[in-house]
Protein backbone atom coordinates (compact mmCIF):
# COMPACT_ATOMS: atom_id res chain seq x y z
CA UNK A 1 0.00 0.00 0.00
CA UNK A 2 2.81 2.28 0.04
CA UNK A 3 4.14 2.45 -3.30
CA UNK A 4 2.28 3.86 -6.18
CA UNK A 5 3.40 3.56 -9.68
CA UNK A 6 2.89 6.09 -12.22
CA UNK A 7 3.14 5.00 -15.99
CA UNK A 8 2.28 6.21 -19.20
CA UNK A 9 1.57 4.19 -22.83
CA UNK A 10 0.88 5.11 -26.19
CA UNK A 11 -1.34 1.43 -26.20
CA UNK A 12 -3.20 -0.10 -23.93
CA UNK A 13 -2.37 -2.83 -22.03
CA UNK A 14 -4.88 -6.17 -22.28
CA UNK A 15 -3.92 -7.10 -18.72
CA UNK A 16 -5.15 -3.90 -16.90
CA UNK A 17 -8.26 -3.98 -18.67
CA UNK A 18 -9.11 -7.38 -18.34
CA UNK A 19 -10.98 -8.00 -14.75
CA UNK A 20 -9.61 -11.80 -15.07
CA UNK A 21 -6.20 -10.37 -14.99
CA UNK A 22 -4.56 -10.39 -11.81
CA UNK A 23 -3.27 -7.07 -12.15
CA UNK A 24 -6.57 -4.85 -13.32
CA UNK A 25 -7.83 -4.54 -9.72
CA UNK A 26 -4.10 -2.75 -8.92
CA UNK A 27 -4.26 -0.04 -11.56
CA UNK A 28 -6.55 2.91 -12.50
CA UNK A 29 -6.30 4.25 -16.16
CA UNK A 30 -6.52 8.03 -17.17
CA UNK A 31 -6.84 8.57 -20.26
CA UNK A 32 -5.00 11.76 -21.27
CA UNK A 33 -6.46 14.13 -23.17
CA UNK A 34 -5.08 16.75 -25.59
CA UNK A 35 -3.28 19.66 -25.00
CA UNK A 36 -4.75 22.86 -25.83
CA UNK A 37 -3.14 25.57 -27.75
CA UNK A 38 -1.72 27.66 -24.62
CA UNK A 39 -0.76 23.99 -22.83
CA UNK A 40 1.05 22.97 -25.88
CA UNK A 41 3.26 26.31 -25.84
CA UNK A 42 3.87 25.87 -22.15
CA UNK A 43 5.15 22.63 -22.43
CA UNK A 44 7.27 23.09 -25.63
CA UNK A 45 9.26 26.24 -23.33
CA UNK A 46 9.87 23.99 -20.78
CA UNK A 47 11.17 21.23 -22.71
CA UNK A 48 13.44 23.96 -24.10
CA UNK A 49 14.19 25.38 -20.50
CA UNK A 50 15.68 21.57 -20.05
CA UNK A 51 17.63 21.60 -23.01
CA UNK A 52 19.33 25.20 -23.34
CA UNK A 53 17.38 26.26 -26.45
CA UNK A 54 14.72 28.34 -25.47
CA UNK A 55 15.97 30.88 -27.57
CA UNK A 56 15.18 28.93 -30.64
CA UNK A 57 11.75 27.88 -29.31
CA UNK A 58 10.66 31.26 -28.90
CA UNK A 59 11.93 32.94 -31.89
CA UNK A 60 9.51 29.93 -33.42
CA UNK A 61 6.83 30.73 -31.23
CA UNK A 62 7.08 34.49 -32.01
CA UNK A 63 8.01 34.02 -36.19
CA UNK A 64 6.20 31.31 -36.98
CA UNK A 65 3.17 30.06 -34.60
CA UNK A 66 1.22 28.73 -37.45
CA UNK A 67 3.89 25.69 -37.56
CA UNK A 68 2.82 24.38 -33.68
CA UNK A 69 -0.49 24.83 -34.49
CA UNK A 70 -0.80 23.53 -37.17
CA UNK A 71 0.56 20.20 -35.56
CA UNK A 72 -0.86 19.79 -32.63
CA UNK A 73 -4.79 20.53 -34.69
CA UNK A 74 -3.00 17.67 -36.74
CA UNK A 75 -2.39 15.27 -34.02
CA UNK A 76 -4.62 16.37 -31.17
CA UNK A 77 -2.41 17.72 -29.05
CA UNK A 78 -1.23 14.09 -27.94
CA UNK A 79 1.59 14.49 -25.53
CA UNK A 80 4.19 12.18 -26.62
CA UNK A 81 3.48 13.38 -30.21
CA UNK A 82 4.38 16.59 -28.85
CA UNK A 83 7.22 15.89 -27.34
CA UNK A 84 8.67 14.49 -30.71
CA UNK A 85 7.69 18.25 -32.43
CA UNK A 86 9.48 19.47 -30.31
CA UNK A 87 13.08 17.93 -31.43
CA UNK A 88 11.91 18.50 -34.93
CA UNK A 89 10.95 22.29 -34.30
CA UNK A 90 14.91 23.07 -32.60
CA UNK A 91 16.33 20.83 -35.28
CA UNK A 92 14.90 22.96 -38.31
CA UNK A 93 14.15 26.38 -36.79
CA UNK A 94 13.41 28.08 -40.18
CA UNK A 95 11.43 24.80 -41.42
CA UNK A 96 7.76 25.02 -42.12
CA UNK A 97 4.12 23.19 -41.26
CA UNK A 98 5.08 20.79 -44.76
CA UNK A 99 8.05 19.95 -43.98
CA UNK A 100 7.44 19.70 -40.01
CA UNK A 101 4.28 17.03 -41.19
CA UNK A 102 6.63 14.95 -43.26
CA UNK A 103 9.10 14.77 -40.39
CA UNK A 104 6.81 13.97 -37.96
CA UNK A 105 5.64 10.78 -39.97
CA UNK A 106 8.49 9.51 -40.72
CA UNK A 107 9.53 9.70 -36.64
CA UNK A 108 6.44 7.88 -35.92
CA UNK A 109 6.29 5.33 -38.36
CA UNK A 110 7.86 2.63 -36.57
CA UNK A 111 5.75 2.83 -33.91
CA UNK A 112 2.30 3.17 -35.60
CA UNK A 113 3.76 0.35 -38.01
CA UNK A 114 4.33 -1.70 -35.13
CA UNK A 115 0.85 -1.20 -34.08
CA UNK A 116 -0.28 -2.37 -37.48
CA UNK A 117 1.67 -5.69 -38.09
CA UNK A 118 0.67 -6.58 -34.35
CA UNK A 119 -2.74 -7.10 -35.09
CA UNK A 120 -4.43 -9.75 -36.33
CA UNK A 121 -5.32 -9.62 -40.31
CA UNK A 122 -9.19 -9.04 -39.81
CA UNK A 123 -8.62 -6.43 -37.23
CA UNK A 124 -5.58 -5.31 -40.16
CA UNK A 125 -8.83 -5.09 -42.16
CA UNK A 126 -11.09 -3.19 -40.65
CA UNK A 127 -8.45 -0.50 -39.59
CA UNK A 128 -7.63 0.24 -43.48
CA UNK A 129 -11.57 0.62 -44.20
CA UNK A 130 -12.59 3.04 -41.75
CA UNK A 131 -8.79 4.96 -41.62
CA UNK A 132 -9.47 5.37 -45.79
CA UNK A 133 -12.97 6.58 -44.78
CA UNK A 134 -12.54 10.10 -43.67
CA UNK A 135 -15.44 10.51 -42.54
CA UNK A 136 -16.84 7.87 -39.37
CA UNK A 137 -18.39 4.65 -41.07
CA UNK A 138 -20.78 2.29 -39.98
CA UNK A 139 -20.42 -1.85 -39.29
CA UNK A 140 -23.04 -2.10 -42.75
CA UNK A 141 -20.42 -0.23 -44.04
CA UNK A 142 -17.13 -2.34 -43.11
CA UNK A 143 -18.80 -5.85 -43.94
CA UNK A 144 -19.48 -4.78 -47.37
CA UNK A 145 -15.82 -3.48 -47.85
CA UNK A 146 -14.06 -6.42 -46.28
CA UNK A 147 -16.61 -9.27 -46.35
CA UNK A 148 -16.47 -10.41 -43.04
CA UNK A 149 -19.39 -11.33 -41.27
CA UNK A 150 -21.24 -8.71 -39.42
CA UNK A 151 -20.90 -10.25 -36.15
CA UNK A 152 -17.57 -11.00 -37.01
CA UNK A 153 -16.68 -7.44 -37.30
CA UNK A 154 -18.57 -6.53 -34.34
CA UNK A 155 -16.47 -8.40 -32.10
CA UNK A 156 -13.18 -7.36 -33.75
CA UNK A 157 -14.28 -3.22 -33.39
CA UNK A 158 -15.16 -3.90 -29.80
CA UNK A 159 -11.51 -5.39 -29.43
CA UNK A 160 -10.04 -1.92 -31.18
CA UNK A 161 -12.15 0.21 -29.23
CA UNK A 162 -10.86 -1.75 -26.06
CA UNK A 163 -7.38 -1.39 -27.52
CA UNK A 164 -7.72 2.47 -28.18
CA UNK A 165 -7.85 2.00 -31.65
CA UNK A 166 -11.07 2.70 -32.76
CA UNK A 167 -13.25 5.02 -31.34
CA UNK A 168 -17.42 4.70 -31.07
CA UNK A 169 -19.75 7.47 -32.03
CA UNK A 170 -23.45 6.98 -29.97
CA UNK A 171 -25.82 8.25 -32.83
CA UNK A 172 -28.87 7.58 -30.86
CA UNK A 173 -30.05 4.94 -33.06
CA UNK A 174 -29.01 1.02 -32.77
CA UNK A 175 -26.49 1.58 -35.55
CA UNK A 176 -23.11 3.21 -34.23
CA UNK A 177 -20.03 5.21 -36.16
CA UNK A 178 -17.11 4.27 -35.90
CA UNK A 179 -13.45 5.85 -36.49
CA UNK A 180 -9.62 6.05 -35.93
CA UNK A 181 -9.61 7.63 -32.18
CA UNK A 182 -5.98 8.70 -32.54
CA UNK A 183 -6.45 11.63 -35.24
CA UNK A 184 -2.48 11.51 -36.29
CA UNK A 185 -2.41 7.67 -36.89
CA UNK A 186 -5.43 8.23 -39.19
CA UNK A 187 -2.87 11.22 -40.76
CA UNK A 188 0.01 8.81 -40.84
CA UNK A 189 -2.37 5.91 -42.61
CA UNK A 190 -3.32 7.94 -45.25
CA UNK A 191 0.20 8.88 -45.84
CA UNK A 192 1.34 5.90 -45.93
CA UNK A 193 -0.98 3.73 -47.65
CA UNK A 194 -4.19 6.00 -49.28
CA UNK A 195 -4.67 6.91 -52.66
CA UNK A 196 -3.07 10.33 -53.71
CA UNK A 197 -6.37 12.30 -53.13
CA UNK A 198 -6.36 11.24 -49.44
CA UNK A 199 -2.88 12.25 -49.38
CA UNK A 200 -3.29 15.97 -50.73
CA UNK A 201 -5.90 16.25 -49.17
CA UNK A 202 -3.81 15.93 -45.71
CA UNK A 203 -1.46 18.47 -47.26
CA UNK A 204 -4.58 20.87 -47.96
CA UNK A 205 -5.40 20.77 -44.19
CA UNK A 206 -1.60 21.33 -43.45
CA UNK A 207 -2.39 24.41 -45.72
CA UNK A 208 -5.66 25.55 -44.80
CA UNK A 209 -4.52 26.39 -41.28
CA UNK A 210 -1.58 28.28 -41.99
Amino acid sequence: PELRLIAASPMMIDQILDYQSPLFEFFKTINLKGLTSDENKKLLIKLSELSDSEAKMKTIIKDTPERIEVLRLLTGGVTRTIVLLYNIFIDNVNGNSIRDLQLTLDALTPLYKHKMDDLPKNQQKIIDIVAKSWDATSVKEIVVKTRIESKTVSAQLRQLEKNQLIQKIQTGKKNHLYQIKERFFNIWYLMRYGRKYDRNRVLWLSLIHI
